[in-house]
């Protein structure tokens, strides 16, 4: 076949490749330039057909695109990775062969490196690019006819032998091999034996004519002739040529009605003259008069001399140029034997306006002199437009969109909980909170009380003569809570136990309500009994979205600051004390809040002797300085047997050391407020 194949992905390059395929036809002719391996019959094998097609060109062009590498099919695999993928086979085979394979890339397109292909074509990587760009289409496609006519052994053009379908193709042989012009010349003399022989068959069959003309007469009267029924065209099939001599082959192919074609020679280990290839393949099935092309073996002593190829350039490293200004970056990569390409600029607070942030490739890639390496560049943000965050607990939906509206702001993600606390279909929370400063155009969330569901009715277990402790896990197995704990003298029960409940025993109430317990204590004169629980902490914490905290969230963080305060308060006692734990992460700030402004109903329902309660939450503020929203601590002492209250307000700062975010500001401040009320914890 000969001259130059098109390779290329119908998904990638379909019109890029179309436009070179015109302008290399314009240059070397329509038969010389290949595009597509088409007409591929049924049954025949693809693979065969592929490394027939590619294998007989002079110089493969493998198209390269945005997507040449990743590719998927309709299951989502890359088809790079098919061994069936046409791509992969016709590069796989040009490669195999020792063809001339020229990636042309396309559309700002980096060479392919060693690891991003298959094993069969991990030597596309070494193979020097040419880039062809569509503001540069002339110039670059002229160089690249430039390289294929150094490739090609010459101008394709139609030779006057292929108007005689009689006479073989042979193309002209180099001067200093002359075993290919010998075999050449042989296969000459014998198709012109073949055509001479032909002449004496047409000059015999005139004579016989003239002998036999009565005869002749008799058969045309009694057969019709043969413009009116012409014999069928049958199909030959092509023989196995591999492996016998170049006189023989022609012979062979005379007998069965066939034409050598092209005859091309390759050094070879077999006897010179022997046919090594041959196009199409054995088994195929031509019209009568067909040609096939041979390839016969040459001495490797004389091979076919082909232009060296120049050496390829060793591959230069790319360089890290993220953090570097714009110039900084361009002398570097000059620095290097690169190129600086396409620079994108995008919008960023964390990165110096003007420096690199992004580069492609990376950097440490291995890249050919010369290529270029895109850039993405910090553009400093404008200044944002601030809004104040309105109150929208107790409006509708709609009423609290309308009132976002008016700010600049919009409603986010609208989320209901059953509660209480407000009227059903209201808005009972709010996030960010009331307040704050925020970039207009911030979408704010809104929590939607509805009605509670009706709970279920469960019976009061009995609890009289019981401990608190058993008294509170009886109730928590039926799903009921504690309620108003009472105190009363009592000798006929131990102290600390129940003696009396309300609800009482077997009552049907709903799921979750409590029961108020009455607990029998020592007369006086008597030492008391210690109860179950003796200090209570409480502790919450309330992340927001604020860089600073991390990603903190509240369940988790209120954990932490329970460990953090206990381990401290444990430290700081003056003798073993019973702890207990109260993180209760889903609790609103508010409602805690509420319970400590109640510290008898708070202390009963904890059983507790102190209650000790520690709180985090961002403060508010209308500025732009970060630290102007750092948290503040709040520390609360409640002394159950007087009512005494003790508080303390300490603002957090965030550190490097830190465990957790404002972890060690906040354990200053509770190990001060521990050793204050240090008496406390006897």
């Amino acid at each position: 076949m000969g001259g130059i194949f098109i390779s290329y992905r119908r998904e990638d390059s379909a019109g890029h490749a179309g436009r070179l395929f015109d302008r290399l036809q314009e240059r070397f002719g329509k038969d010389h330039v290949f595009m597509d391996v088409a007409g591929i019959e049924p049954g025949v094998d693809f693979v065969e057909a592929i490394d027939s097609a590619v294998g007989s060109c002079d110089a493969l062009i493998v198209v390269i695109g945005r997507k040449w590498l990743t590719c998927t099919d309709a299951a989502g695999n890359r088809r790079l990775d098919d061994p069936k993928d046409f791509i992969r086979l016709e590069t796989a085979t040009a490669l195999r062969r020792g063809i001339r394979v020229i990636p042309v890339l396309i559309q700002d397109t980096a060479m392919p490196t060693e690891k991003d292909l298959p094993e069969d074509i991990v030597k596309l990587a070494r193979r020097q690019g040419i880039e062809i760009s569509d503001g540069h289409w002339g110039s670059d496609t002229e160089a690249l006819i430039e390289t294929l006519t150094k490739v090609l052994p010459g101008e394709a053009k139609p030779s006057p032998a292929e108007k005689n379908p009689e006479t073989p193709i042979i193309p002209p042989a180099p001067e200093k091999n002359r075993l290919v012009w010998l075999i050449s010349t042989i296969t000459a003399v014998v198709v012109a034996l073949g055509g001479l022989l032909s002449t004496i068959d047409s000059v015999k069959n005139t004579f016989s004519g003239l002998f036999s003309s009565q005869s002749e007469k008799r058969i045309e009267t009694t057969a019709p002739s043969s413009a009116e029924t012409p014999p069928p065209q049958v199909s030959v099939v092509v023989p196995n040529l591999i492996g016998i001599s170049l006189d023989a082959a022609v012979a062979q192919l005379r007998r069965e009605r066939l034409q050598p074609g092209a005859v091309r020679g390759r050094p070879e280990d077999r006897s010179p003259g022997t046919v090594v290839e041959q196009e199409p393949a054995a088994g195929s099935r031509l019209d009568p008069g067909s040609k096939v092309h041979l390839v016969v073996a040459e001495n490797p002593a004389e091979p076919e001399k082909r232009p060296e190829p120049k050496p390829e350039p060793e591959p230069v490293a790319v360089p890290k140029l993220v953090g570097l200004s714009q110039e900084n970056a361009r002398a570097a990569l000059k620095k290097a034997g690169l190129a600086m390409g396409k620079v994108r600029q995008v919008e960023s607070r964390q990165a110096k306006p003007g420096t690199v942030i992004e580069q492609a490739p990376p950097a440490g890639r291995p890249l050919a002199k010369g290529s270029v390496v895109t850039l993405v560049v910090a553009l400093e943000p404008p200044t944002p437009v601030l809004a104040t965050v309105p109150k929208l607990g107790g409006l509708t939906v709609e009423m609290a969109r309308e009132s976002l509206a008016r700010e600049g702001l919009t409603a986010g993600a609208v989320h209901e909980k059953a509660s209480d606390l407000g009227r059903p279909g209201t808005v009972i929370d709010q996030r960010p909170k009331p307040g704050q400063q925020v970039q207009k155009g911030t979408t704010v969330e809104l929590l939607i009380a509805t009605a509670p569901a009706e709970a279920k009715l469960v019976e009061v277990p009995k609890l009289t003569g019981l401990t608190l402790a058993m008294a509170r896990e009886s109730l928590a197995r039926e799903g009921l809570k504690p309620g108003v704990l009472h105190k009363k003298v009592y000798d006929r029960a131990s102290p600390g136990t129940v003696i009396d409940q309300k609800p009482g025993p077997g009552q049907p109430i709903k799921r979750g309500a409590a029961v108020e317990l009455v607990i029998a204590a020592a007369s006086a004169g008597t030492e008391p009994a210690a109860t179950d629980g003796k200090v209570t902490v409480i502790a919450q914490g309330e992340p927001t979205a604020r860089r600073f905290w991390e990603g903190a969230k509240k369940p988790a963080y209120s954990a932490m600051m329970a460990r953090l305060y206990s381990d401290i308060l444990k430290e700081s006692a003056s003798a073993p004390i019973e702890m207990k734990i109260d993180t209760s992460g889903e609790r609103d700030m508010r409602v805690l809040e509420k319970m400590l402004r109640d510290p008898k109903r708070l202390c009963e329902s904890t059983g507790a002797d102190i209650v000790l309660a520690a709180r985090v939450q961002e403060t508010f503020a209308s500025s732009s300085v970060e630290s102007a929203y750092w948290p503040e601590l709040r520390q609360t002492a409640i002394v159950c047997n007087s009512g005494r209250q003790f508080d303390q307000r300490n603002n957090l700062s965030p550190e490097r050391i830190d465990k957790f975010p404002f972890e060690k500001t906040m354990a200053e401040a509770m190990q001060k407020f521990a050793r204050e009320y240090r008496h406390l914890l006897k």
